[in-house]
């Protein structure tokens, strides 16, 4: 053996984390920069329970369709898509669905740089006030 003469060595493949794993989801980097509201989606488990709960029915007081067959939605209660918490969320029927979209609307307060600082779930006759009365008022009334 010579005096440079060198022994392989053996290294052990790394293993390296998937890129999954250490980068955000998209949706997570577009809600961080203010790009665009994204919305949570409702995971499978937490579907099951609210649909568990409801005993595969429609939870509007009002409905008067008993029937199973029909695709229940869900429908979050304060109108706001992030908030999956179980007491947020009822089961209804199509129809139930469009009239408490009809006759229930979200006021949403905003700054100055267009992002949402507080919400409520009013009828749709009070925002329709609301809306009127927010035109209605100079720049210095609002602030």
């Amino acid at each position: 053996m010579g005096m440079f003469d060198i022994k392989p060595v053996r290294i052990k493949s790394l293993k390296l984390p998937s890129a999954r794993k250490m980068l955000p989801r998209k949706r997570d980097t577009q809600r961080m920069l203010g790009m665009r509201r994204i919305r949570e989606p409702i995971s499978a488990k937490l579907k099951k329970c609210v649909l568990a709960r409801a005993k595969n029915v429609c939870e509007h007081a009002d409905c008067n369709i008993k029937n199973s067959d029909i695709k229940l939605q869900m429908h979050h209660k304060n109108m706001n898509n992030d908030d999956n918490r179980l007491v947020n969320i009822i089961v209804l029927c199509p129809n139930c669905h469009w009239l408490k979209h009809k006759n229930e609307k979200k006021i949403s307060t905003r700054d100055v740089m267009g992002r949402e600082i507080y919400s409520k779930v009013v009828s749709s006759k009070r925002a329709k006030a609301i809306k009127t009365a927010r035109k209605k008022k100079t720049i210095w009334e609002l602030y």
